[in-house]
């Protein structure tokens, strides 16, 4: 007979909180977030018995949202999401940590022609970098917090080259920049995901808003250079490291930096066979998801990720890591879970997929279970639910 231990977590994605906040004189400001909410604790029985007295409903978890940003004097994701957590934890003694995932959506205060700014005017473009923070928050200890920026997109269109790479049998991609290359230059774009994790129980002195400001300037600094002469990228992995170092060195309060580089290819386009010159100017462009991606962590030397942290909060099973088994896979409902059980236990020749675990485990967004099957054909089962579980 199979054993099981399981592992669960649950919460509210997807809560827009949005608020003004007004200022003596007429000035407004305003902040808007998206929450993602996943609660540890002692909430098993739901799923072992189908008892609910564990659980806080979502929609009281959407509610806590919006009482908490009315209740609460921030100007920055961090601050709410730490008064939210504190929040949660207070009420609720048998919730252990609070996981939130917060994405702030920037916008730009609008300037007049005279050049003074508006106070009450504001626009943002249809697809903005988006503004991130992610927080482990335990009742005891100190809370993990790590910001960033996701979907920045980056461009340099000089200063740059690619060159001294493995040739072998199957490249064909020329070189650039470097010795016999026929092309001095490049372009360099990138949609980059930042992130930056605190050091642990530390709070920046200038606050969260001011010193995030300060590091993706740090960025943007690091990535362009003079702003006349620019600075020669021989790659976009040595402009990552260069960013992570920059960070590390100028900002003691973070540990550790993770970026991630997806390239945006624009290949010069051949405008010769029709007897033009095209001197490095008309370009094709390509899509950063169908191209190369680089991710580097960069660290203080001696120092060790918080739980879930080096992995840049892809999502919250990374802090599940170190004590839940590799393998992730899906299930969506009740019935397909009695499936799986049954396969579990089958014999070796009807199983399916990874480690013996059948290939419906990988198919729905619903709920993500975590299987290692022993020697012994015991099979730990953990349930991390990034969408929405608990009844409403």
């Amino acid at each position: 007979m199979a054993s099981y231990a399981l592992e669960g977590s649950y919460g509210k994605q997807a809560v827009p909180v949005f608020k003004i906040r007004k200022h003596v004189g007429g000035k407004h400001d305003v902040v808007d977030l998206m929450v993602e909410i996943m609660l540890e604790g002692e909430v098993q029985e739901s799923w072992l018995s189908g008892e609910n007295h564990q659980i806080l409903p979502t929609e009281t978890q959407k509610n806590t949202c919006y009482v908490n940003a009315l209740n609460t004097e921030y100007d920055s994701s961090e601050q709410y999401g730490l008064a939210l957590a504190r929040d949660i934890l207070d009420r609720h003694s048998h919730i252990q940590v609070v996981n939130l995932a917060i994405e702030e959506r920037p916008w730009t205060r609008v300037t007049t022609s005279s050049g003074a700014e508006h106070n009450h005017v504001f626009m943002k473009p249809k697809d903005p970098h988006k503004i991130t923070s992610k927080m482990r928050v335990p009742r005891s200890g100190h809370a993990h917090i790590v910001s960033g920026v996701d979907d920045l997109c980056l461009m340099k269109t000089t200063q740059s080259g690619f060159s001294g790479f493995i040739v072998d049998e199957y490249t064909t991609l020329q070189p650039v920049g470097g010795p016999g290359s026929a092309n001095p230059d490049r372009i360099m774009c990138t949609e980059l995901s930042a992130n930056w994790e605190y050091c642990s129980g530390v709070m920046p002195s200038d606050g969260f808003k001011v010193t995030n400001a300060a590091i993706l300037q740090t960025l943007l600094d690091v990535w362009g250079g003079d702003p006349q002469q620019g600075i020669y990228s021989k790659s976009v992995q040595q402009t990552a490291y260069r960013i992570a170092t920059a960070i590390l060195d100028n900002f003691p309060c973070i540990d550790a930096v993770t970026l991630t580089t997806p390239n945006i290819h624009h290949y010069r386009h051949e405008l010769e066979q029709f007897g033009l010159e095209n001197p490095n100017i008309v370009f094709q462009s390509t899509d950063c998801h169908t191209t190369a991606s680089g991710r580097i962590i960069t660290r203080r030397a001696g120092t060790s990720s918080g739980p879930g942290l080096s992995r840049g909060f892809s999502s919250f099973t990374a802090n599940k890591a170190r004590t839940m088994p590799p393998a992730i896979s899906e299930v969506t409902s009740k019935r397909r879970l009695q499936r799986i059980a049954q396969q579990v236990t089958a014999p070796p020749s009807m199983r399916h997929g990874c480690l013996g675990l059948p290939r419906l485990f990988r198919k729905s967004p619903r709920l993500r279970l975590h299987a290692l099957a022993s020697r012994q054909r015991q099979v730990h089962l953990g349930i991390v639910n990034r969408q929405l579980t608990a009844p409403a």
